[in-house]
């Protein structure tokens, strides 16, 4: 991939398999301002204007008000900072900017009144519809966060509403993305502004609107892409697992089959060949201190605190190992990321696990190993403690001699 922006220019190889899919990024830096054009593989051209930081900007303006009304704005910079002490023109007339870059417009009777600032950076224009028939409602804005997110990702909408008039308005705010709506009713005072957010569920590759409607009318809408490799939809769409939502993990279980099912029997299996492995290390290990154990136990101790003893000892090699090996499997998770090895049909797999299968598996492998030890301990505490110093497997019967 070589990308070309003004004098600029930077490459990236990608690599991908058949039908696979993938999101690039590419730096490069804006440079000074001005309009410049952005290339892509000699094939995709996109004009961009670079602006000032200091580049004005008028934000919640309405797009209709009624005549003598005086809808409150903010002018802001390119960076949103606010601009004090600047002129605003509205049709013949001209305002100033508070401390706090809030101004109030003066429509005036009815037509069309043009919004216009101008600076050393720049300018800013907005028009504005003066009738009659006009309604005070609330101004609204939505965004998507991440602006380009995966199947893996659940995105949030970010909604901003504010109310522009001198009077206190109370209205429901529907928020509505893909198989989701969220509804809240809001009651704003004068000039004051709020933020609404909302998550938004996983979807399959492709593109998905976001609408706010206020009254019954969409005030603000905008479109989001969900990035990756498309065959996850085709699998889903054509294994009738449609019903019960479109996430990933339907998509994964369309292609394999039961998913739950299947993860539940390769931990059984991880679980009984770790067990298995554990316990006979264990037992060699026990075994080979069979003599110390029963000198223990014929100067009094009780099989308890030998237990005990032994258990205290299996925590110790448990915890570090079990963290040992955690910390092993992170970076060779690492490792096959770096290679490109952990991609399904085109999805990046998150490499670091949540704080809950962090913990299960430090538990899950402590208690397995102190598990394996009481198992190696227990067959030598249930004999007399003569069979451990002498090595036989048992004592000897009332009546028998040893020889030697």
């Amino acid at each position: 991939m070589t990308a070309t922006f003004g004098g600029e220019r930077t490459q990236k190889r990608v690599t991908l398999d058949g039908g696979e899919q993938r999101t690039v990024q590419l730096s490069l830096p804006s440079g000074e301002p001005g309009t410049k054009t952005l290339r892509v593989n000699e094939g995709a051209d996109r004009p961009i204007a670079i602006v000032h930081p200091e580049t004005p900007r008028l934000r919640g303006v309405p797009d209709k008000a009624p005549p003598g009304s005086e809808p409150l704005v903010d002018v802001r910079t390119a960076t949103g900072e606010p601009l004090a002490n600047t002129t605003v023109t509205v049709g013949e007339e001209t305002v100033e900017t508070r401390s706090d870059g809030s101004v109030r417009l003066p429509v005036g009777s009815e037509g069309t009144r043009e919004v216009r600032i101008e600076t050393a950076h720049g300018n800013a224009t907005e028009t504005i519809e003066v009738t009659a028939d006009a309604e005070r409602v609330l101004v609204a804005s939505v965004t998507v966060s991440p602006a380009s997110p995966t199947s893996l990702t659940t995105p949030m909408a970010r909604t901003v509403v504010y109310n522009p008039w001198d009077e206190p308005l109370e209205t429901p705010v529907r928020i509505r993305g893909p198989e989701t709506t969220t509804e809240q009713q809001l009651n704003l005072a004068p000039g004051e502004r709020t933020v609404l957010e909302a998550a938004l569920t996983r979807q399959p590759p492709g593109t998905y609107d976001v609408q706010v409607d206020m009254d019954g009318s969409v005030d603000a809408e905008t479109s989001y892409e969900v990035s990756g490799d498309e065959r996850a939809a085709a699998a889903l769409a054509s294994s009738g697992y449609t019903d019960g939502g479109s996430d990933l993990g339907q998509a994964i279980e369309a292609a394999v089959g039961n998913l739950t099912l299947l993860l539940g029997a390769l931990g059984g299996l991880a679980a009984l060949m770790t067990v298995g492995g554990l316990s006979a290390s264990m037992a060699r290990a026990v075994h080979a201190r069979r003599r110390t154990i029963g000198i223990h136990r014929a100067v009094g101790a009780s099989p308890r605190s030998i237990l005990g003893l032994v258990l205290r000892d299996a925590l110790v090699i448990g915890v570090l190992g079990t963290a040992g090996a955690f910390v092993l499997s992170l970076l060779v998770l690492q490792l096959l990321d770096a290679l490109g090895l952990l991609t399904v049909y085109g999805i990046r797999i998150s490499t670091l696990p949540t704080p809950a299968v962090a913990i299960g598996a430090l538990v899950i492998g402590i208690g397995l190993t102190l598990c394996s030890a009481a198992i190696a301990v227990g067959s030598l505490l249930r004999g007399p403690p003569a069979a451990l110093l002498t090595g036989e497997t048992r004592a000897p019967a009332r009546g028998e001699t040893r020889e030697g």
